[in-house]
């Protein structure tokens, strides 16, 4: 028998039985009614722009960094689609295997993330804190690491610490340029080339110690790989002839710029002495009536055939083994990665948020889309124009041929955007360039969609330049943001110096040309006591944002070095500095 106060307990309990059933109900229904109503699709299903910027084989397929939506996408093999995407840090740039996890740089953050990844999802399971503005990865071995700081312009060393996933700080080597590309190159050494010019570091990483830094007449360093046999290092680059004027004919025959691939023996890279240049074979890419701007990543596919991206004319390059035939495929928009997997060549079309799959010896090309792309504004389509070589004459070069991913290769051109050729002048960089009016060295132009005209249509000897392009074309320039500086405030003492330094560069009358606090120069032209070759002797002062970011400074690239505007030349200084005041201005300078 039950009793009274067991059997209101009991129906206490059915009710809540079904008061829960009720409940779980009203939650399935009402997750039905949400997704029926427009509820968040999927990442891989959202419409974003995403802009795969690196790639590697993980859990049986290929991870994915998407740099502008900051995700990682994974496609299963074979690679027909997208199984997951997933959102991780600010910016991710590149990939480093770590054995059963992934290393996944952050240039924004400033780390590096470890994550597991498998067919259904990636967690994150340690990071570690990097060199500021990091860009390139590679292991060195199963528990040491490199990473590259692209503006802090260092290499560091990242140790495991007893095989867990866990990285710290082994050392850090300051370079004398802005590095990129990264690669071992057996015996402790690695390889380091220049984001912007045409320098290759050899570094020991047992010291670690800069062991050589050499110059070839290169810029635009991308995709250092060993060939098949291991004997010679293979990279793309282009070449610029300082001397040559900006005319149809140069452009059209690939004499004022042209694309092409180097291969340089090993034994020579690691020998201190070897003069580069002698030694080295250049594969040129292009040929009259058919440029072939911005060669970027590169690959060795299964049959010993090199296979390069074209990221200015949105083709794969396919040079045979022993660089005499060259042939053209398709690719998506601004192809930059190139991957072997098995017997397929996969590119990653950063600007078309896309992978295409080639197939040596078949013509078919498979295009893997990572998702859709949203409605892209002004300033995006002014970014597709800007990396679009089909904008000069016959393909050549592109906007960054000239100013690398906004910034510059720090060369003279023999432009006649100041007025004329036969006086080349330093290619100014173009981040921050929208607080740098007037535009060109002479301050001719007072509308930077003047300069935009003026590049385009004489530069680059292009067509015309439709009203669309130019306005989304400045819109992108707008976009772009001084550099860094190379060393950011270390300390109290750091920022004292830095005060010193600044309150100096008011009292010697340098704000008179370049105005602080914004963009540090001027509106205006000044004869400065340095003609050019045609006695042109007036000229627009660059803004001084970034300028530890520069190798060579004046309008002809005659001062190596801040130190030399002030000691060599005595730029514009009312007196001679003494040391400490010396110090205090450099390191002002330098803080902008």
């Amino acid at each position: 028998m039950v009793s009274g106060f067991e059997a209101d307990r009991t129906s206490f309990r059915s009710q809540g039985v079904r008061r829960s059933l009720v409940w779980v109900l009203s939650l399935c229904f009402a997750l039905v009614a949400l997704r029926e109503a427009g509820a968040a699709p999927p990442l891989d299903d959202q419409a974003a722009l995403r802009k795969p910027v690196d790639a590697i084989s993980a859990a049986g397929g290929l991870l994915v960094a998407n740099q502008e939506s900051h995700s990682l996408s994974f496609l299963n093999a074979p690679l027909k689609q997208v199984e997951w995407e997933s959102p991780l840090g600010s910016s991710p740039v590149a990939l480093v295997s770590l054995g059963n996890t992934v290393g996944v740089l952050d240039f924004q953050d400033h780390l590096l993330r470890v994550v597991a990844v498998d067919p259904t999802g990636l967690r994150t399971i340690g990071q570690a804190e990097t060199v500021r503005w990091p860009v390139a990865i590679v292991a060195l071995t199963e528990t040491r690491l490199a990473v590259a700081g692209l503006w802090s312009r260092q290499i560091q060393f990242l140790e495991r610490s007893n095989s867990s996933d866990q990285w710290t700080e082994a050392g850090v080597l300051r370079l004398p340029f802005n590095p990129r590309c990264l690669l071992p190159i057996g015996e402790g050494r690695l390889l380091v080339g220049d984001a912007f010019r045409g320098r290759l570091a050899v570094i020991d990483t047992t010291g670690p110690r800069i062991e050589s830094i050499r110059e070839i007449h290169a810029h635009n360093i991308h995709g250092l790989v060993l060939s098949p046999d291991g004997e010679s290092v293979y990279l793309t680059h282009q070449l610029l002839d300082e001397r040559a004027a900006t005319t149809h004919e140069n452009v059209s025959l690939g004499i004022l710029l042209s694309n092409l691939v180097r291969r340089i023996p090993l034994d020579a890279l690691r020998d201190p002495g070897v003069n580069l240049e002698s030694v080295s074979f250049r594969y040129f890419l292009g040929r009259t009536l058919e440029g072939a701007a911005d060669p970027n990543g590169l690959a060795f596919a299964a049959d010993g055939t090199l296979w390069v991206a074209l990221g200015g004319t949105n083709e794969l390059c396919e040079v045979s083994a022993d660089g005499i035939e060259i042939r053209r495929h398709p690719a998506g928009t601004r192809p930059t990665r190139v991957l072997r997997r098995g017997d397929e060549i996969v590119t990653l079309d950063t600007l078309g948020d896309s992978l295409s799959i080639h197939r040596p010896g078949s013509a078919a090309l498979d295009t893997v889309p990572l998702g859709p792309q949203r409605e892209l504004s002004r300033a995006e389509l002014g970014e597709r124009l800007f990396y679009n070589g089909r904008l000069s004459l016959e393909s050549w070069m592109s906007c960054n041929s000239c100013h690398p991913d906004g910034h510059t290769h720090g060369l003279v051109a023999d432009t006649a955007s100041d007025g004329g050729f036969g006086n080349p002048k330093r290619t100014l960089s173009l981040l921050g360039t929208r607080d740098a009016n007037p535009w060109a060295w002479n301050g001719q132009f007072r509308e930077l969609h003047e300069q935009v005209r003026q590049s385009v249509t004489s530069s680059m000897q292009g067509p015309p330049v439709k009203p669309a392009q130019e306005i989304d074309l400045v819109s992108f320039l707008h976009t772009l943001r001084p550099p860094p500086p190379v060393d950011e405030v270390s300390g109290p003492e750091d920022a004292a110096q830095i005060e010193r330094g600044r309150i100096l560069f008011g009292k010697l009358g340098c704000a008179g040309c370049h105005i602080p606090p914004v963009t540090y120069t001027i509106d205006s032209v000044f004869d400065v006591g340095m003609p050019d070759e045609r006695g042109q002797a007036k000229f627009n002062p660059p803004t001084l944002r970034g300028v530890s970011q520069r190798d060579r400074l004046f309008h002809d690239n005659r001062a190596a070095s801040l130190e030399s505007v002030l000691d060599e030349f005595g730029h514009q200084l009312p007196r001679p500095l003494d040391r400490d005041e010396r110090s205090d201005l450099l390191r002002f300078l330098r803080s902008l």
